[in-house]
């Protein structure tokens, strides 16, 4: 039933169709979707196994046992479009994501107005940033060399770290030495949609010319759909139109009418 209900669905949704096709995709396919010049950077976060054995003891010939134990912990896959894949280990997930906390929270600190009465020093965002970096970058930045580009899938608490703001040295940051960086929210999103499956019978809509300054245009929206109960329409829109704005004083002169973009529309 479910089977039969995704094939009815699919011959439906252009959308949905594409989904289905895209999650048969592979390794291989995601692969010989990579451009020539760029690598694709996984992050997994998975529960790692511990093995210790125990030792028999001798006086009473107990076999020896092992103990398992379940360490949660982060791997990262450096995926270029020829040759293996290769896998890092990035260690436990508690200290990454402690230190992605804590970046985190150090450079809201940093934008808040500090009290008068703060003297204390505290830990700066670069040093926590820095830190975090030796982490999760440091280890597969050397295979990373000679790619143009870096896809980057995160997983877990990585889904918050915006890596080109990551500091380098004391100055400097990732997005100034690195390849350029794109994220992904999966591996699959590098491969476009099969060609037989099409988006155009939804249409487009295109939008030229805004006259942002123009409230008669308001006012005309206004009086089509009266309100019950309700002051007159001139009297609304004056209310809409004119009303304060924050930091509004800041904003000098007019809008004039895009007139470039209406002519775009007519393009299509």
């Amino acid at each position: 039933d479910s089977e039969r209900a995704e094939q009815a669905l699919a011959e439906r949704s252009a959308e949905f169709r594409a989904e289905r096709s895209r999650a048969q995709f592979g390794l291989d396919d995601v692969r010989a979707a990579l451009p020539s010049d760029s690598v694709l950077l996984s992050f997994v976060a998975y529960e790692r196994t511990l093995f210790r054995d125990r030792f028999a003891k001798a006086a009473t010939n107990t076999p020896a046992r092992s103990a398992l134990r379940g360490v949660r912990s982060y791997l990262a896959f450096v995926v270029r479009p020829h040759g293996a894949v290769t896998v890092v280990p990035l260690g436990s997930a508690h200290a990454i994501d402690s230190l992605v906390a804590r970046w985190r929270e150090d450079i809201r600190a940093e934008a808040a107005p500090a009290p008068a009465s703060s003297t204390a020093s505290r830990p700066t965002s670069r040093e926590s940033g820095v830190a975090l970096r030796r982490l999760i970058w440091d280890p597969v930045a050397p295979l990373l060399t000679n790619a143009n580009r870096v896809f980057i899938v995160a997983d877990g608490s990585l889904s918050l770290v915006p890596f080109v703001a990551l500091p380098v040295g004391q100055r400097s940051y990732l997005i100034e030495r690195a390849p350029v960086i794109h994220y992904q929210s999966s591996e699959r999103d590098l491969i476009a949609a099969p060609a037989d499956i099409a988006f155009a019978e939804q249409g487009l809509l295109a939008v030229g010319g805004p006259a942002f300054d123009d409230s008669t245009l308001f006012g005309a929206a206004r009086a089509k759909r009266p309100v019950p109960n309700a002051a007159p329409p001139t009297q609304m829109v004056t209310r809409s139109v004119a009303a304060p704005c924050a930091a509004s004083s800041a904003v000098q002169g007019t809008f004039s009418p895009l007139g470039g973009t209406l002519r775009k529309v007519g393009d299509f």
